[in-house]
């Protein structure tokens, strides 16, 4: 489902303001998270084509977290001021970064690591009968070391 990040009433209190206090500031940071939500895009295009058994992690996977802290805040007296409202939208961009094989610029680094090592130990040892093919191996070499390496930034 495509969701539109600027119906949310946190988009329209917060970074869609126009003629309000400070507007030059206003109009920098949503102009500032329009690009970085542009770039972030073409790099979570790249999640569902290496891990295509999972939910959906594109775009509009970040861009419904808008609507659901519209949810969460619905009956709540918190406001939050356009930088705030900046700091959250990049949050709901980047909490799913870790999944794109983008980031990784250099593969062979990651086959070089001992958690590469580590964890192709590991998954060889087990009865992998479907992921005896070298390239499904690696596949999911690869997505453990991403989702071990996500958990160590937590």
């Amino acid at each position: 489902m495509q969701y539109d990040f600027r119906t949310s009433q946190l988009w329209k209190r917060t970074l869609a303001i126009v003629d309000g206090d400070n507007q030059t500031s206003v109009d920098l940071l949503r102009t500032s998270f329009e690009v970085i939500r542009e770039n972030i895009a073409r790099l979570l295009s790249l999640v569902q084509q290496q891990f295509p058994e999972y939910t959906m992690h594109d775009i509009s996977h970040a861009d419904a977290l808008w609507d659901m802290t519209d949810i969460i805040l619905k009956d709540s007296k918190i406001d939050l001021n356009p930088l705030e409202g900046y700091v959250l939208g990049c949050s709901f961009l980047f909490h799913d970064l870790g999944m794109s094989p983008a980031i990784y610029e250099n593969r062979l680094s990651l086959e070089n690591s001992d958690l590469w090592k580590d964890t192709y130990s590991f998954l060889e040892k087990m009865d992998w009968q479907r992921l005896k093919q070298e390239e499904i191996l690696m596949k999911k070499l690869f997505e453990k070391c991403i989702q071990k390496m996500q958990n160590s930034c937590q």
